[in-house]
């Protein structure tokens, strides 16, 4: 065992942000930050690109929803369909309801830091059709008033257009019958791209 990894206990707040951040760090002293109770060396650390499987498994296994939506949108499990089911049938309900946002970033689209710098998270473009067709059954026409549409209906429902996973009914439905022209418009564009 290295000795960072021996001394992850003894450090200070900023030591173990540090530590979090740098994608070099040892599989060891990755897995000590991860059980460490600091909260926010861990959200750093699920943000690393040299994170570990070990490290991964553990912030995964961790209560709550925070962290498995970052890692998510993080892309830590593209193309494994379960974890993106796992965090959405278990806590979709309690993110609607205390940080929509959150639910956005993880499964519809968002930008953030990563390893090539500030971009479009890689993880919301894996997202389950299904889940997806879900968020725009609930966030969208569950809450739908055409007269009133809201700023967030309609900033999910264009992330939900540019999400390449959104099946192509609903980009028809939108493109046919939205009220905003804009919308309209993103959509008909949309569908030009389809094959």
């Amino acid at each position: 065992m290295s000795q960072l990894a021996k001394n992850v206990w003894r450090m200070e707040n900023v030591e173990l942000i540090g530590l979090a951040k740098n994608r070099f760090l040892d599989e060891a002293t990755q897995v000590k930050i991860a059980e460490h109770p600091y909260r926010r060396a861990k959200q750093y650390l699920a943000e690393n690109a040299g994170l570990c499987q070990k490290a991964l498994a553990h912030l995964w296994s961790l209560r709550g929803y925070t962290l498995k939506a970052d890692l998510l949108s993080f892309g830590r499990f593209t193309g494994q369909d379960e974890f993106y089911h796992e965090l959405y049938d278990d806590y979709a309900t309690q993110m609607r309801q205390r940080s929509p946002w959150r639910l956005h970033r993880a499964f519809v689209g968002g930008h953030g830091y990563n390893a090539a710098g500030y971009g479009p998270l890689t993880g919301p473009r894996a997202t389950p059709p299904e889940i997806l067709e879900d968020i725009y059954q609930k966030d969208v026409m569950g809450r739908l008033d055409l007269k009133n549409e809201s700023w967030s209906q309609r900033t999910t429902l264009r992330a939900l257009l540019a999400n390449p996973n959104l099946p192509t009914d609903i980009i028809v439905k939108v493109s046919a019958s939205h009220a905003d022209p804009g919308v309209r418009n993103l959509a008909l564009k949309r569908l030009g791209t389809l094959k």
